[in-house]
């Protein structure tokens, strides 16, 4: 069904299928990727960081109890990681 409305799409714009195709991937994974960095972005203002790395640093030398911060730097790797991935799958759509 959605390669059809691919087709006519296609047809209608007078694009290629693979174009079209290429342009609606970019856009969800650039709408993704801004969703992804709100996320990150929340949890870093929340302790006063800019990165996973900063964070740590400051569990380590003890500022931030770990068990306070748990949860959260938990759900920030795992942020990182899915926004990494999606960074490369843009790069390869260029």
């Amino acid at each position: 069904m959605a390669y059809e409305i691919a087709r006519e799409l296609s047809k209608r714009l007078g694009l290629p299928e693979g174009e079209l195709i290429k342009r609606g991937l970019r856009a969800y994974i650039e709408e993704e990727l801004r969703k992804l960095k709100a996320r990150i972005a929340a949890i870093c203002v929340k302790y006063g960081v800019k990165s996973l790395e900063e964070l740590d640093e400051k569990v380590n030398r003890g500022e931030i109890p770990e068990s306070d911060v748990f949860e959260d730097f938990t759900l920030l790797d795992h942020l990182e990681a899915e926004r990494r991935k999606l960074e490369e799958a843009l790069s390869r759509l260029s």
